[in-house]
């Protein structure tokens, strides 16, 4: 997906072809070499005519106001257009270091149930995050607060590579 033409309909700043170029960046992707265990993995995207992936996955800080400033231009939900040809598979890199973290994302215009994503040297869970309850949500061995391991289409998610890393880990959505 290209970020600058996905985010049209919002307001964006902080980076080159946003609607504002100075200002904070309301756009990050996380960096799949990071180590560590807090948030300080997110990066500013600096160009949102930048391309991802099938599977990467990108956090976006929404204003209320789809024109900044402008009072009339209010309100949730927003609507963004998603146009091409459907995914048949995706393989996103994920962090190649023990215990690594990585946000990636469902591909899909679907639901995908975790239980049935291919995956080698990851953990069995998978973290989302709940902005209404400000508190993430697991998915454990089947066990957790993510019903049944469903991810919802498009939603992004962390997975951590194994403890013991021998031929690297990976992820496939098919």
């Amino acid at each position: 997906v290209n970020l600058m033409d996905f985010l049209e309909p919002l307001h964006t700043q902080g980076a080159t072809n946003a609607d504002v170029t100075n200002g904070g960046p309301v756009v990050w992707t996380w960096d799949k070499t990071f180590t560590g265990t807090t948030n300080v993995g997110w990066n500013p995207v600096a160009d949102l005519d930048t391309t991802l992936s099938s599977g990467d996955a990108f956090l976006v800080y929404v204003f209320d106001e789809t024109v900044y400033g402008d009072s009339t231009s209010q309100g949730f939900p927003k609507l963004l257009p998603i146009s091409g040809t459907t995914v048949s598979s995706a393989t996103p890199s994920v962090n190649q270091n023990a215990d690594g973290l990585t946000m990636v994302g469902n591909p899909y215009p679907s639901t995908i149930d975790w239980d049935n994503v291919s995956t080698t040297e990851l953990e069995d869970a998978i973290y989302i995050y709940d902005p209404n309850a400000s508190s993430w949500e697991s998915y454990v061995g089947g066990i957790g607060d993510i019903t049944n391991g469903l991810i919802k289409a498009f939603q992004g998610f962390f997975v951590q590579s194994s403890a013991s890393i021998s031929s690297g880990p990976a992820i496939s959505f098919d």
